[in-house]
Protein backbone atom coordinates (compact mmCIF):
# COMPACT_ATOMS: atom_id res chain seq x y z
CA UNK A 1 0.00 0.00 0.00
CA UNK A 2 2.69 2.34 0.16
CA UNK A 3 4.07 1.94 -3.06
CA UNK A 4 0.38 3.16 -4.23
CA UNK A 5 1.50 6.63 -2.13
CA UNK A 6 -1.39 4.94 0.67
CA UNK A 7 -2.02 7.56 3.41
CA UNK A 8 -1.02 6.56 7.18
CA UNK A 9 -5.20 6.89 7.34
CA UNK A 10 -5.90 4.56 4.39
CA UNK A 11 -3.45 1.77 5.84
CA UNK A 12 -4.93 1.68 9.02
CA UNK A 13 -8.46 1.33 7.84
CA UNK A 14 -8.24 -0.40 4.67
CA UNK A 15 -5.39 -3.18 5.92
CA UNK A 16 -4.71 -2.86 9.67
CA UNK A 17 -7.84 -2.82 11.29
CA UNK A 18 -10.06 -5.37 9.13
CA UNK A 19 -6.73 -7.77 9.97
CA UNK A 20 -7.33 -6.95 14.33
CA UNK A 21 -10.78 -7.33 13.86
CA UNK A 22 -11.31 -11.08 14.48
CA UNK A 23 -8.94 -10.00 17.30
CA UNK A 24 -10.69 -7.31 18.79
CA UNK A 25 -14.09 -9.56 18.50
CA UNK A 26 -12.86 -12.51 19.89
CA UNK A 27 -11.75 -10.02 23.35
CA UNK A 28 -15.17 -8.63 23.10
CA UNK A 29 -16.38 -11.77 23.48
CA UNK A 30 -14.44 -12.83 26.37
CA UNK A 31 -14.81 -9.53 28.00
CA UNK A 32 -18.70 -9.30 28.38
CA UNK A 33 -18.42 -12.61 30.59
CA UNK A 34 -15.50 -11.86 32.29
CA UNK A 35 -17.29 -8.21 33.57
CA UNK A 36 -20.58 -9.64 34.08
CA UNK A 37 -18.38 -12.13 36.99
CA UNK A 38 -16.80 -9.22 37.96
CA UNK A 39 -19.90 -7.48 38.91
CA UNK A 40 -21.24 -10.23 40.53
CA UNK A 41 -17.94 -10.72 42.68
CA UNK A 42 -17.65 -7.15 43.22
CA UNK A 43 -21.04 -7.27 44.54
CA UNK A 44 -20.66 -9.81 46.68
CA UNK A 45 -17.56 -8.15 48.37
CA UNK A 46 -19.23 -4.70 48.74
CA UNK A 47 -22.33 -3.57 47.49
CA UNK A 48 -25.48 -2.73 48.88
CA UNK A 49 -28.03 -3.81 45.97
CA UNK A 50 -27.94 -6.17 42.91
CA UNK A 51 -28.13 -9.56 42.07
CA UNK A 52 -24.49 -10.37 43.85
CA UNK A 53 -25.82 -9.16 47.77
CA UNK A 54 -29.22 -10.52 46.71
CA UNK A 55 -27.58 -14.13 46.54
CA UNK A 56 -25.53 -13.54 49.82
CA UNK A 57 -29.05 -12.65 51.54
CA UNK A 58 -30.72 -15.21 50.11
CA UNK A 59 -28.03 -17.64 51.35
CA UNK A 60 -28.08 -16.66 54.66
CA UNK A 61 -31.40 -17.33 54.87
CA UNK A 62 -30.85 -20.69 53.35
CA UNK A 63 -33.28 -19.88 49.94
CA UNK A 64 -31.42 -22.43 47.67
CA UNK A 65 -34.57 -22.23 44.63
CA UNK A 66 -33.92 -18.34 45.54
CA UNK A 67 -30.36 -18.43 44.58
CA UNK A 68 -30.60 -20.59 41.79
CA UNK A 69 -33.37 -18.13 40.59
CA UNK A 70 -30.57 -15.31 40.21
CA UNK A 71 -28.04 -17.79 38.53
CA UNK A 72 -30.52 -18.49 36.21
CA UNK A 73 -30.97 -15.15 35.09
CA UNK A 74 -27.35 -14.46 35.31
CA UNK A 75 -27.12 -16.86 32.75
CA UNK A 76 -29.78 -15.88 30.84
CA UNK A 77 -28.05 -12.19 30.92
CA UNK A 78 -24.78 -13.72 29.83
CA UNK A 79 -26.04 -16.26 27.33
CA UNK A 80 -27.55 -12.96 25.50
CA UNK A 81 -24.89 -10.51 25.58
CA UNK A 82 -22.96 -13.59 24.22
CA UNK A 83 -25.15 -14.30 21.20
CA UNK A 84 -25.44 -10.91 20.67
CA UNK A 85 -21.43 -9.86 20.49
CA UNK A 86 -21.54 -13.46 18.40
CA UNK A 87 -23.99 -11.86 16.17
CA UNK A 88 -22.20 -9.00 15.52
CA UNK A 89 -18.66 -10.87 15.07
CA UNK A 90 -20.36 -12.94 12.45
CA UNK A 91 -22.25 -9.28 10.60
CA UNK A 92 -18.47 -7.62 10.86
CA UNK A 93 -16.48 -10.46 9.61
CA UNK A 94 -18.59 -12.03 7.30
CA UNK A 95 -15.29 -12.74 5.12
CA UNK A 96 -13.30 -14.11 7.85
CA UNK A 97 -12.57 -18.36 6.86
CA UNK A 98 -12.46 -19.11 10.53
CA UNK A 99 -16.03 -17.99 10.79
CA UNK A 100 -17.18 -19.46 7.66
CA UNK A 101 -15.60 -23.10 8.95
CA UNK A 102 -17.23 -22.33 12.44
CA UNK A 103 -20.83 -21.96 10.74
CA UNK A 104 -20.23 -24.77 8.71
CA UNK A 105 -19.65 -26.88 11.11
CA UNK A 106 -22.41 -26.18 13.75
CA UNK A 107 -24.67 -26.99 10.24
CA UNK A 108 -23.62 -30.77 10.19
Amino acid sequence: MRSLHATEWQIFKMLRFPNALPFIMAGVEVGIILSLLGAIVAEFVGAEAGLGMLIQSMNNTLDVAGQFSILFILSAIGLVLNKAAVFIGDRALFWDPARKAKKAEAKI
